[in-house]
């Protein structure tokens, strides 16, 4: 599956906003809110910086910087570069915790895709469904 940029955002913001309903935690409310593409204009995020920051999660983990889309695995890793970016930034232990929470499991299921990365699957699913 090719997923663009906007698509992968997109589908970050629908994952982070799952783990904001659950955990109610401030600093992804924070993260939600600069990623926002409910007032976006020419596709991007309602804070200018967090396109920019985007971007650049996406170049450090993009195997082919000539090509404009990303694999699965591509989008998800980029996805835990910009939000552990963002927890640096910001010194966030709620950031910290997500993206252990993150990591930690799909380190355990490393033979099977782990619960966040059939929902990052999934959401991904979601936004294709919705264009």
């Amino acid at each position: 599956m090719e997923i663009s940029y906007i698509e992968a955002l997109k589908a970050m913001e629908i994952f982070l906003d799952e783990y904001y309903s659950r955990e109610k935690k401030d600093d992804i409310g924070l993260l939600l809110s600069d990623i926002s593409l409910d007032t976006f204009i020419e596709e991007k995020t309602a804070d200018p910086a967090a396109w920019e920051d985007w971007e650049e999660a996406i170049e450090s983990v993009k195997k082919d910087s000539k090509n404009k889309t990303l694999t699965e695995i591509e989008s998800f890793a980029a996805m835990i570069a910009f939000v552990k970016a963002f927890g640096q930034r910001i010194n966030s232990q709620e950031i910290k915790e997500l993206l252990l929470e993150i990591l930690h499991e799909d380190v355990n299921n490393a033979s099977s895709l782990s619960k966040a990365r059939l929902f990052w699957k999934q959401c991904l699913e979601r936004v294709k469904i919705s264009e």
